[in-house]
């Protein structure tokens, strides 16, 4: 059967958009590390979403495997009804699945984050940022309904023939049918997070450990929690209330009136908690998953450090990160990676390698040596100042940090203290071009030849520079505001622009391209250190470093974030074509896997190679041709319905497009 069973398939020349990809796969934490906000359970599955567009699902809640939704935003509750699943998220995103492993994305005509989604009453029915109410029979076809308030709605269910609806400023709603909704009085004087109906009562949680009851909607009776800390969820199963909240402890009850607090297993925050399957299960920051059948005994079903990891090298054949805790972690391949015993609970902020040593240095003067990684000495510093970087040059290591302290060795064991000139906390310290190069606080830069002696030099910005590295032949600086600067010699330097709001933490070199990483998981890359791209990243969570060994990139931060990942997909040619060319283009189907591509004149040659990528950047597939014709035929895999780019090679021209394909 043929793969399109097209109405139409147009080709739309456009400005096509810097697009590059990288895909990145979680070493650590397993399965990964993303922020889960809801959880549900339906057709024999417990299905979690999170940052950024994150789907897990698990037959039992134990093993879970990671889904592709799509999505780059938040995903921020899911519900089961009807044979499908629906996911909701920030900036109006909904998508079902009704297997959990195609996601299909649905127009829900608002640009409001939707926090809560439920199935009930022959319906599903969506809540949000600004009064925002969204009802569908299907889930995909969606309706704003009008809730009567401005408040963030942030929970929902549908229980003893009504909806209700809880959110900011104590606020409680109530309506039979999802389009008329009547406000109830609740007195909490607090936010409410969540609402469950069992035993004949409902039950709302909220901030500063708010605990209300009602046995039917309108008249509220206080709870004592014993908490100020705020909840987030709340459900019942099993004969007993459980709550979950921001500090990670879990509150159960029998009856909603008496409660009790337990400990959880973890130290992340929980975000959301189901009852199904004989089993509790919630899930919270950094990727947490847990079990509980009786919501006292928990299991957790991640694996892995969720301590911040701060920095990561390749030197001596293998990869060494450090971080919070004392934390040492050391990698052959940037797959397995052993824990290593570094002696010391002090946060670990910079590892760096000479001829025979590696060099770590950390919080309160923390200085460690190891010559394989794997066995770590304490050495003296001679400080109890933070340091935050060491680099190895050809006068020995030098280490900066706090208020501007530089420490100096010839051999990693010896430090001595030398004075920078700068009272300003200095982040990060390189070596290149016989010089040694250390950024800081207030756009501090400095220069010197031996470690011993430096001179400022004028950076230009006045926010803080947080990492600095020399390749390829130049000097390139990141910080606050994603500032960059590059320089040839490090004392002349020149800000580029990084297309990005968002503070850099560090940046790389490897395989002919910069990277640059930093808040809320940004990843940039450059082929010349000079114009950046934004580039795919697989999470949210802030990262720290990031550095290059055996072909590929390894990058590490928030909550033991490890990513891995090659730099295939980056760096593919970017063409505008001019408006007036839209039509000139033109592809139809012939049969099964194969469509023919109408060449404009410009592009006729006696060797054409044309290539299909996905809207994100990655080569499907590619293939070359020998012809004088104005057409080539191109062999494809099957492409559902999307949107796809085309290169063309010919005579040296290069051109982009992208396609619709409409089944």
């Amino acid at each position: 059967m043929s793969i399109f069973r097209l109405m139409a398939l147009f080709a739309i020349l456009l400005a096509l958009p810097s697009f590059a990809q990288m895909d990145w796969t979680w070493r650590n934490p397993l399965p990964q590390g993303n922020a889960l906000f809801g959880i549900t359970y339906g057709n024999g599955e417990f299905v979690a979403v999170g940052e950024p567009g994150t789907v897990l699902v698990s037959s039992d809640g134990v093993l879970w495997i990671v889904r592709k939704s799509g999505a780059p935003e938040r995903l921020c509750s899911v519900t089961f009804g009807n044979g499908r699943y629906v996911t909701v998220g920030d900036q109006g995103a909904i998508l079902t699945s009704a297997d959990n492993l195609t996601w299909t994305r649905r127009t829900s005509g608002t640009s409001s984050n939707l926090l809560s989604v439920v199935y009930g009453n022959s319906g599903f029915l969506a809540v949000g940022d600004s009064g925002t109410v969204l009802a569908s029979v299907d889930g995909f076809a969606w309706s704003c309904m009008a809730s009567g308030t401005a408040q963030s709605l942030r929970s929902v269910i549908y229980a003893d023939s009504q909806y209700m609806a809880v959110g900011d400023s104590s606020l409680i709603l109530t309506s039979p049918d999802a389009a008329t909704w009547t406000a109830r009085i609740s007195g909490a004087n607090r936010s409410l997070s969540s609402v469950v109906y069992a035993n004949g009562q409902y039950l709302v949680v909220g901030d500063s450990g708010v605990i209300r009851t009602s046995p039917n909607g309108i008249n509220w009776t206080n709870r004592i929690s014993g908490t100020t800390s705020s909840f987030s969820c709340v459900v019942y199963g099993n004969g007993r209330y459980v709550a979950v909240n921001d500090t990670s402890l879990v509150f159960t009850s029998t009856n909603g009136i008496n409660w009790f607090s337990g400990t959880s297993g973890t130290t992340n925050a929980l975000s959301s908690i189901v009852y199904a399957d004989g089993q509790y299960a919630a899930v919270g920051a950094h990727g947490t998953l847990l079990t509980s059948p009786d919501g006292d005994l928990w299991t957790n079903g991640i694996s892995g450090l969720t301590d911040l990891l701060s920095s990561v090298i390749y030197a001596d054949s293998q990869f060494v990160a450090v971080g919070e805790w004392g934390d040492i972690l050391t990698s052959a391949d940037g797959v397995g990676w052993n824990i290593r015993s570094s002696g010391t609970i002090n946060t670990l902020y910079s590892v760096a390698r000479g001829e025979s040593l590696y060099v770590v240095v950390g919080g309160w003067g923390e200085l460690l040596t190891s010559a394989d990684g794997a066995a770590w000495e304490s050495r003296t510093s001679g400080t109890t100042r933070s340091l935050y970087s060491v680099a190895n040059g050809n006068s020995g290591y030098v280490a900066v940090g706090e208020t501007g302290i530089v420490l100096t060795s010839v051999n990693g064991i010896a430090w001595d203290s030398v004075s920078s000139g700068t009272a300003n906390t200095l982040t990060c310290v390189t070596y290149g071009n016989n010089r040694y190069v250390a950024v800081g606080d207030s756009g501090t830069l400095l220069t010197s030849s031996d470690g011993s002696e430096w001179t400022p030099q004028p950076s230009g910005t006045a926010g803080k520079l947080a990492s600095v590295v020399y390749a390829d032949n130049r000097f390139a600086a990141a910080g606050d505001s994603g500032v960059i600067l590059t320089s040839q010699d490090g004392t002349v330097w020149n800000a580029v622009t990084a297309g990005t709001p968002k503070a850099l933490y560090s940046v790389a070199f490897g395989d002919s391209l910069y990277l640059a990483v930093g808040e809320k998981g940004i990843v940039l890359s450059s082929r010349d250190g000079t114009v950046w791209d934004k580039v795919s990243s697989a999470t949210t969570n802030a990262l720290y470093s990031v550095a290059y060994g055996q072909g590929q990139y390894v990058a590490v931060g928030e909550g033991g974030t490890l990513l891995t990942s090659t730099a295939e997909g980056v760096g593919i040619e970017k063409k505008r074509i001019p408006a007036k060319t839209c039509q000139q283009l033109k592809v139809s189907c012939l049969a099964p896997n194969r469509l023919r591509i109408f060449l404009p004149d410009e592009l006729r040659s006696t060797r054409v190679s044309v290539s299909v990528y996905n809207i994100a950047g990655r080569l499907i597939y590619s293939e070359a041709f020998s012809t004088l014709t104005r057409e080539a035929d191109l062999n494809t895999f099957t492409l559902p319905t999307g949107v796809y780019c085309i290169g063309i090679k010919s005579s040296g021209k290069r051109q982009f497009a992208r396609i619709a394909v409409v089944k």
